[in-house]
């Protein structure tokens, strides 16, 4: 099995749930965020606390998180203000579309089946 082989998989894993190969690939790994509209990994800025992760390609982005030390220690005004013009033309995503329809009820059972691999009865 080679590369392509893979794509082909995923991509009709994605196809079969309804999900552009960008939101499965999200919902796979969610700390390596992929573009919901073409599929490539995006690029990361910061303006403040806010985390965004971004298309060029595509002119989308997404809020992912908030205080992430390791960013913001590298975010002076200058950077701040260069993000905060790059970044306002650029088409927010809501959660739905990062991720794709149906992603709350996906995330608890991926939780729930971690949970019972782990023999942990919470989650």
């Amino acid at each position: 099995m080679d590369d392509t082989d893979v794509v082909d998989i995923a991509e009709a894993r994605a196809k079969a749930l309804g999900l552009t190969i960008g939101q499965f690939r999200n919902r796979d790994n969610p700390y390596m965020e992929h573009c919901p509209k073409c599929g490539a990994p995006m690029m990361h800025a910061n303006i403040g606390r806010e985390n965004w992760a971004y298309c060029d390609q595509c002119r989308v982005k997404h809020n992912y998180g908030s205080g992430f030390n390791a960013w913001r220690e590298h975010n002076d005004d200058v950077t701040r203000k260069l993000n905060t013009r790059d970044l306002a033309a650029f088409y927010p995503l809501s959660t739905d579309d990062f991720f794709g329809p149906g992603h709350e009820e996906w995330f608890k059972a991926k939780r729930e089946r971690e949970a019972k691999r782990r023999g942990d009865a919470t989650v």
